[in-house]
């Protein structure tokens, strides 16, 4: 006898999933793209610095000449026109950027559902999920954002196209570096937050989220710092700079620049991870709770 009640399909769960998740969804989406506008600009830079061979910032040299130097470097071909070309200078690729942080975005979501599956389900430790998860999201994400990644590249150094998939290998290897070191540092930092009671307990909240994005922005900017050098090699392979493979890149970088070399824009980088986080999670939690109040004053009998 067959059931009277079928058992849902992977699209009808989806849709319930998104009905029931409407603000929170709306609130990333606005997070996510105030992070883009006004990380782009800092993206844009921090590629130019590191297909530069030269020094970031020389302090044997005069602080003008550094400036002069620096701007030089980021601004390229608008160094000589007004602000305003200047500006539009550093949001060039931003299309394709749009679809690489949006797969981005989506990758992080997926990072603690897919980990939490693992090891309900699967029983395993939390090493062995970080584990798979890194390398199953670091491929996937590698492979599906390559175009769009080198379209962006291709843009804001204007250099000439280089195939997707040249970029591939290091970027995987970057993609693995980020997800794993974030998946390994980010529930001791959570489980360290709630003990010591930071940012609970003083603010009054109900649940553990304000340390959840603590331990994100930590875990994410450590992991961004490890995966410098990839990130280099990958930007260079995708400006035509490089010849392919990822440790002939490394080596080459060190042997014609040396060691510092390998981490050229890391300050750029790092300011853009804190800075991005910075705006997304402000954005999204006023988008939340405008949101919140609007619905109190639409139901005021609920809000009670």
């Amino acid at each position: 006898m067959q059931s009277s009640k079928s058992t849902p399909t992977i699209f009808e769960r989806l849709k319930k999933t998104i009905e029931n998740n409407q603000n929170e969804i709306k609130a990333t989406t606005v997070g996510a793209t105030a992070r883009l506008v006004l990380g782009h600009p800092i993206d844009t830079a921090g590629s130019r610095v590191k297909v530069s061979h030269m020094p970031f910032y020389n302090f044997k040299l005069p602080y003008t000449y550094n400036r002069t130097h620096l701007n030089q470097i980021i601004f390229s071909d608008a160094i000589n026109k007004g602000s305003y070309a200047k500006i539009c200078s550093l949001y060039q690729g931003i299309y394709p950027a749009t679809i690489n942080r949006g797969i981005h975005m989506g990758s992080m979501v997926l990072q603690r559902k897919i980990e939490k599956t693992l090891r309900d389900k699967e029983e395993l430790t939390p090493k062995e999920a970080g584990f798979a998860t890194a390398l199953g999201l670091g491929t996937l994400t590698a492979v599906v954002v390559a175009k769009y990644n080198q379209r962006k590249v291709t843009l804001q150094l204007k250099t000439p196209w280089v195939h997707p998939y040249a970029s591939l290998p290091p970027t995987i290897y970057r993609n693995f570096t980020w997800f794993l070191t974030k998946s390994i540092i980010s529930s001791p930092i959570e489980n360290l937050l709630l003990k010591k009671g930071l940012f609970g307990s003083k603010m009054q909240i109900e649940s553990n989220e304000t340390q959840k994005d603590i331990a994100d922005f930590i875990a994410s900017c450590t992991g961004s710092a490890f995966s410098i050098p990839l990130d280099r090699v990958k930007t260079l392979i995708q400006a035509g700079k490089l010849p392919r493979g990822t440790m002939h890149g490394l080596l080459h970088i060190i042997e014609k620049e040396g060691y510092k070399a390998l981490f050229r824009g890391s300050p750029i980088e790092l300011s853009l991870q804190c800075l991005g986080f910075a705006i997304f999670y402000a954005t999204r939690d006023l988008f939340l709770r405008h949101e919140e109040e609007k619905h109190a004053h639409a139901h005021p009998t609920l809000s009670r």
